[in-house]
């Protein structure tokens, strides 16, 4: 029997393990459905979820097994963990890995094993979760996306926050607020040199205001660098100057409002960005004041968004998994006696019609499967990259672009033959980015136009700009764009994932995809694509998807 090898890594990887919080808690319904599914999918006797500790197997969630740890020496998953992919062993009796295990020779007798990789927030695999068998078997292409569509489901409920543990720092938060309030509060009415040390030792923008004018009396150093302004600046302003919603921001320092409110603000630069603000009435040397606290919250709803869009992508994940089970083989079936059927009969036959509609409507079942499935993939080590010629994965995808082009009367302007260095990339995937795109802006020119596709280089970059003329996106629909089953499409004509699935590869590339429209007058998306492989560790956190 071979030892498990230690993975390089192994100091990180126990780290993120321990991070994770959850090593000997209690079963967890959200985690035990998954194997459930996975023992009912793939019919085995035994699913688990192993978290691989220094010395130990401890499973989260079993199905099929009594114990709740095993040795990591004598153990399957101590081998998964140092594979980048699903590892499968068909037979473990005839291999030398395992061949004499105690699991192998011993009562549980296991013949087939599979195991998925799991990797904590920072990429280092924590676990797998696994397939077990007393016979030999084989899997498919098809069952291992399968699997490593539920190892994803598993990963999104390791890493992600719930929404409870969101929730507890949103109230933690406001919590810090009022305990600064009640601070400033006591040093109004205490001493005034206490109260200007409390007031610019405050890490939260505080500003002092008016009620009556409502000009900023006063203002602390975490004001001048959160808006850009100087002390002097701030004498000659309104609280309503500050505000890129001025008449609500009236309406809260002349009320009686006491909870927290949201709002959006303005920096010098002109640039807007979202605040939480509590306003604390204050009566100092019989003047009314109110004292703003003010925070900028653009992380925390950046976070928020992220957990949101990890929850539908989890969402998707587990449909397309059942979509694949129940729906992708009986499909297969119909589009594959359609073709049959298709080639043994003449074209002017009264069936070759109607065969000609199933297989039509057979392939786009399948292909919306494909895409759903290809969309809830999130491991980016499912893109396998090269560097590859840019400028023939561009021309590949026209052509499949150019005879629909013709069709709805758009001119097609194909980029000219340039020096290009070869760019790391998943071919088959950038070519779905491009069809993607190319379809959507045929589909915004419906009385014809002109499709112009350029490429160049920029940086450290190459770039893949793709321009129509076509009806322009509004300025609210751009923000959501890239949102799953978000479409502007009527019902049965999109189904909200092509420019989801465009985001998740430029992502999984670790480039960025950038949207400008003009309502009217057209759209341009530019791809950016890094000419170099990011490092392992950089390549684990995608830049920043801008839109």
């Amino acid at each position: 029997m071979l030892s498990a090898p230690i993975p390089a890594n192994e100091a990180q990887r126990l780290a993120a393990l321990r991070a994770l919080r959850i090593l000997d808690t209690p079963p967890e319904e959200r985690f035990d459905h998954i194997t459930r599914l996975a023992q009912h999918i793939f019919k085995v006797p035994v699913s688990l979820i192993s978290l691989v500790d220094s010395d130990r197997i401890w499973f989260k969630s079993r199905q099929g097994l009594n114990v709740s740890e095993s040795p990591r020496d004598i153990s399957f998953c101590g081998h998964a963990i140092s594979e980048p992919t699903i590892i499968v062993v068909p037979d473990a009796s005839v291999d030398a890995r395992f061949a004499d295990n105690p699991f192998v020779t011993g009562a549980a007798h296991f013949r087939f094993y599979a195991g998925c990789p799991l990797s904590g927030p920072d990429g280092s695999r924590v676990g797998v979760l696994c397939l077990l068998d007393r016979q030999p078997r084989q899997i498919t292409e098809n069952d291992r996306s399968i699997l490593q569509d539920l190892g994803t489901m598993v990963e999104y409920e390791l890493n992600s926050l719930t929404l409870a543990e969101a929730n507890q720092q949103l109230r933690e938060t406001q919590q810090e607020l009022r305990l600064a309030k009640e601070k400033l509060e006591i040093a109004f009415h205490s001493s005034e040199e206490k109260y200007q040390q409390l007031f610019a030792a405050e890490s939260d923008a505080l500003i002092l205001i008016d009620v009556e004018t409502l000009r900023l009396i006063e203002a602390n150093h975490s004001s001048e660098k959160l808006f850009g302004y100087t002390r002097e600046e701030f004498d000659r302003l309104k609280i309503s100057d500050l505000s890129a919603e001025p008449e609500k921001t009236i309406a809260c320092v002349q009320g009686t409002q006491s909870d927290p409110v949201t709002r959006s603000y303005r920096r010098k630069d002109g640039r807007v960005f979202p605040v939480e603000i509590n306003f604390s009435r204050l009566l100092l040397n019989d003047r009314k004041m109110i004292l703003a606290a003010i925070r900028d919250i653009s992380e925390r709803q950046r976070m928020q968004s992220a957990l949101i869009q990890s929850e539908k992508m989890a969402a998707v994940g587990q449909f397309a998994a059942g979509l694949a089970h129940d729906i992708n083989n009986p499909v297969g079936v119909i589009w594959g006696f359609a073709q049959h059927l298709l080639s043994n009969i003449a074209e002017n036959a009264p069936s070759f019609v109607p065969l000609k509609a199933i297989e039509r409507e057979a392939l786009r079942c399948r292909n919306l499967v494909q895409n759903l499935l290809a969309f809830s993939r999130t491991d980016k080590d499912q893109t396998h990259t090269k560097p590859e010629d840019l400028f023939q994965i561009t021309e590949n995808a026209l052509t499949l672009v150019a005879t629909l082009s013709l069709s709805r009367k758009v001119t097609l302007k194909r980029p000219t033959r340039k020096p290009l260095p070869p760019v790391p990339v998943n071919s088959t995937q950038i070519q779905q980015v491009l069809i993607n795109l190319c379809m959507n802006a045929l589909d915004a020119m419906p009385n014809g136009g002109e499709l112009t596709v350029e490429l160049d280089v920029q940086g450290s970059d190459a770039l893949i700009r793709v321009q129509d003329t076509g009806s322009g996106i509004p300025a609210d629909v751009c923000e959501r764009i890239f949102e799953p089953f978000f479409t502007t499409k009527e019902a049965g004509k999109g189904t909200g994932l092509g420019l989801s699935i465009t985001s998740e590869i430029v992502k999984k590339h670790s480039g960025r995809i950038d949207v400008q429209s003009d309502v009217g007058k057209g759209t341009t998306f530019i791809i950016h694509l890094p000419l170099e492989q990011p490092k392992e560790a950089d390549s684990k956190a995608p830049r920043q998807l801008a839109a």
